[in-house]
């Protein structure tokens, strides 16, 4: 048995598919995949999650052949059927969690189908037995993101003294959108099965012990939830990139010929580029539009500038992606249309998935990066773009809605639901003068090369690995004890009440001065007041 570290996400870093009947294994796409990836690279430990192809695609012999490749990895492969993966994960996950933690209205029939809840309960559960047959008490669980918010619960029952952690890699909503959540107060209790919770910002971090507060989960306190047997703690973890790697790939022969390329493709133009999959939440929408705003609003740039939009297809089989993708290719063809010349392709529109060898040249190219999501739990492009500037000379313009725009301050910060200010963050861009340039992009690139991903999870890490305090343990009086104490506080003549203020007339909160008695308390301490 692996008394170590075991991290649980819902894929695993690398993935599996079928092509001409022949398995191939392959790096898994997405920022939790790479970044975890580079931490874990020369570490031994394990990795339970999906390897990206259902029960019904492969047979006895293929599915050993799997867990035996993975295995070289350190990955260890949670097998799900199509049904459970249409429940758990199209279902649940991503029609009722994924808008709803984004501040977006869930599918109203995805969430009010509860069997979608059933199939996410189920695969949490499944992910759970793997975790335990491939590990033993004592074990350092580290557990990631929406899909898996029951699993730290399931784990404490049946480990009660293991140390688990538990990251979420999207945002967290106020306590009022939260509020409808489906299941919301069993989704809360899933994550107080763990030590550590981790979010990407303070936002994040206040909006979750609101919500635990409303859902009465346990009493909150800076930081903390505190149940009536241990203290979780709960805090902000901002992830960061691989660093080093972007500016190795500067430097690497390949990387430089496919920029040389490029240069010569996109030469005496502006280069702006956007990299995303294709999401409601990406705000690419709202982002073409503003592009052919700023372009009807600026003839001065026309056949000077060109932007290159990188939009990578994400769950195909949706209705939801089937209608944005209309959206998008609508758009595209319009700008086109509209200020395209034979000489002049105003967008490059590119929906194949590319290689980091590949990515890297446009990163670098790039005079603008436009990041403008409406809203994202931290986004890695954005650092990736700051970290790819070895001349420091492209700027970004990011979404305010974007955890990376809690650190990246020196940005370009625009609204990315108001088409003015998209315009008028391109335009700053296009027109920033050189040397206030390079003092933002310094800036940044000092902060992000500073908390890097491998810097995040050993935060991370280390502060999962820290004793927690325990509370003490409330004793309730007997009904014996309830009927004297009530009997004497009657036949006394004079009464003095010592009350403790925080956790016992107000409730905690992270910020102290928003504490104070609810009308209910405040009517009890007058009658209290007018006794004889």
């Amino acid at each position: 048995m692996y008394p170590g570290l075991v991290i649980v996400s819902n894929r695993l870093p690398v993935s599996v598919k079928k092509t001409d009947g022949k398995l191939e294994f392959y790096p898994s796409i997405g920022g939790l995949a790479t970044g975890l990836s580079t931490y874990t690279s020369n570490k031994r430990n394990r990795w339970i999650g999906w390897p990206g192809i259902a029960n019904e695609d492969i047979n006895e012999d293929e599915r050993r052949t799997i867990t035996k490749e993975l295995k070289k990895h350190n990955c260890y492969p949670v097998f799900l059927s199509q049904k459970e993966l249409d429940g758990f994960y199209n279902g649940f996950a991503n029609s009722v969690l994924w808008p709803l933690l984004h501040d977006l209205t869930p599918n109203k029939e995805a969430a009010a189908d509860e069997s979608f809840w059933r199939a996410y309960k189920r695969v949490n559960q499944a992910f759970g037995e793997v975790v335990l047959s491939l590990s033993t008490s004592g074990t350092t669980i580290w557990v990631h993101d929406y899909q898996l918010m029951l699993l730290p619960s399931m784990l404490r029952v049946q480990r009660p003294h293991d140390k688990i952690g538990f990251f979420l890699h999207i945002p967290f909503p106020s306590s009022k959108i939260f509020a409808n959540a489906p299941h919301g107060a069993e989704l809360l209790g899933g994550l107080a099965g763990a030590d550590l919770l981790g979010f990407h910002t303070t936002s994040y971090v206040q909006n979750f012990l609101s919500c635990c507060q409303h859902f009465d989960i346990g009493t909150v306190g800076p930081k903390e939830l505190i149940l009536p047997d241990r203290v979780i703690r709960v805090t902000d973890f901002p992830m960061g990139i691989d660093y080093a790697k972007f500016v190795r790939a500067t430097k690497q022969a390949a990387v430089r010929r496919e920029l040389l390329k490029l240069r010569t493709k996109y030469r005496g133009k502006k280069v702006i580029v956007s990299v995303d999959r294709m999401d409601v939440t990406k705000g690419i929408v709202p982002r073409l539009d503003a592009y052919r705003a700023f372009l009807e609003q600026n003839p001065q740039f026309h056949r000077k500038v060109v932007l290159v939009m990188i939009a990578i297809p994400s769950r195909t089989d949706t209705d939801a992606y089937k209608k944005l993708r209309k959206q998008i290719d609508d758009l595209v063809h319009d700008i086109e249309d509209k200020f395209g010349t034979a000489r002049w392709k105003p967008i490059e529109y590119i929906t194949t998935p590319l290689s980091f060898t590949q990515l890297s040249p446009y990163f670098q190219l790039a005079d603008i990066a436009l990041v403008t999501p409406i809203r994202d739990g931290m986004n890695l492009v954005a650092k990736e773009y700051i970290a790819s500037q070895g001349n420091q000379d492209g700027i970004l313009v990011l979404s305010k809605t974007a955890g990376a725009a809690e650190e990246l301050k020196q940005a370009i910060i625009v609204d990315p639901t108001k088409r003015s200010s998209l315009v008028s963050g391109i335009k700053e861009a296009m027109l920033l003068p050189q040397d206030e340039l390079r003092e933002r992009v310094s800036a940044m690139q000092d902060h992000i090369s500073e908390f890097t991903v491998q810097e995040w999870a050993s935060n991370f890490m280390g502060t999962l690995k820290k004793p927690v305090k325990t509370p003490h343990m409330t004793r309730s009086l007997s009904p014996s004890h309830q009927r004297m104490l009530v009997d004497s506080f009657r036949r006394a003549q004079k009464r003095l009440l010592l009350l403790d203020y925080d956790g016992v007339l107000a409730p905690f909160r992270s910020n102290p001065y928003k504490a104070g008695p609810s009308p209910k308390v405040l009517k009890v301490l007058r009658k209290l007041a007018k006794l004889p």
